[in-house]
């Protein structure tokens, strides 16, 4: 019996060891736990094996919102702060600014857009009217500007301002003739009366001083104030008959009225006929305010009752045209003033 018992007892090992009981039996071994085996982990959405699909208990079940798995409360996350927004331009701020809003607020805020755009574009013109004029880089202040300028430069008693710059502040347009009247106040600045010379390269163009300190443009603006004819008038005629003096039997006479020989007065002759001549522009200046001044007195206080008798149709004149070139001259004038 106790070789039976030796053969088929297990050889001890350095792991295990066989504990014996008093009575000298063998006591029974502890069991051993069966050793874990990793499953596979099945797809989402796949059903477990035996089970029917959707039966399967959840594996893990999800706490209450704000409750963490130890059933603790847990800290409210603080939410992250975006960085501010780059500037992408005026142009797209405008436009998020209009178009990320509800259609009601969208239309008032287009009015208002239009109505502003309106203002400025009013307040332009208004701006336009009422600012300077450039002649000779001089700045020209229009009708109903509001300026202060310098006492030196404000017209004497006669109403004739002093010759410069400065004089030329007060050389505007005093309104617009529409009827073309002889005798009116002037229609044409002396920036709009110098530009149109300069135009076509016109004698008169030069801007040095000459009589009595005075260029030509300032010349035929202050005669005009002093004679009471409309120096828009006198600008109508003489562009006229020479356009401003480089055409025709005027460049040889200085004559701006192209007027026919008067006794005791001289003359220059060409194939076109004899004219009367002055020894200068001034002089002709002189003789064209003059005669306008003299048919007015004559009842011919118009342009257009002028004409017929200054330019006759007898002396090869087309009156109609005539007429429509000095009313042209003379709005050209006063637009540009």
């Amino acid at each position: 019996m106790a070789c039976v018992l030796l053969v088929t007892a297990p050889t001890p090992t350095k792991e295990t060891t066989i504990p014996h009981s008093t009575t000298g039996e063998l006591a029974p071994r502890a069991p051993v736990a069966p050793k874990r085996t990793r499953q596979r982990r099945e797809p989402a959405g796949a059903p477990s094996p035996g089970r029917a699909k959707g039966t399967g208990a959840p594996r893990r079940s999800t706490p209450p919102k704000g409750v963490g798995a130890t059933g603790r409360a847990r800290a409210p996350k603080t939410p992250a702060v975006s960085p501010p927004p780059q500037r992408k331009g005026l142009a797209r701020g405008l436009a998020i600014a209009f178009w990320s809003v509800p259609p009601g607020q969208l239309v008032r805020r287009l009015l208002g857009l239009a109505l502003v755009v309106a203002l400025v574009c009013v307040f332009l013109l208004s701006l336009a009217r009422t600012t300077t004029s450039v002649s000779g880089g001089q700045l020209l202040p229009r009708p109903g500007r509001a300026v202060a300028p310098d006492q030196s430069c404000h017209p004497d008693a006669s109403g004739i301002p002093a010759p410069g710059p400065c004089g030329d502040t007060w050389r505007y347009t005093e309104g617009a003739n529409q009827t073309g009247s002889v005798m009116a106040p002037p229609s044409a600045s002396v920036a709009a009366i110098a530009q149109a010379l300069r135009s076509v390269g016109s004698p008169l163009a030069d801007d040095a001083p000459r009589r009595d300190g005075r260029t030509y443009a300032e010349y035929l603006w202050d005669e005009g104030k002093r004679t009471g004819v409309d120096p828009g008038v006198v600008m109508g005629f003489f562009n006229a008959e020479s356009n401003y003096g480089i055409k025709g039997i005027a460049t040889q006479t200085h004559d701006l009225a192209n007027e026919r020989p008067v006794p005791g007065r001289p003359t220059r002759c060409s194939n076109d006929g004899c004219y009367v001549y002055d020894d200068t522009w001034f002089d002709g200046i002189d003789r064209i305010y003059g005669l306008l001044a003299d048919y007015a007195r004559r009842g011919l206080d118009t342009a257009g009752k002028v004409i017929p008798t200054w330019a006759p149709s007898s002396d090869y004149n087309d009156d109609a045209v005539y007429s429509r070139n000095v009313r042209a001259t003379m709005q050209a004038l006063t637009a540009a003033s």
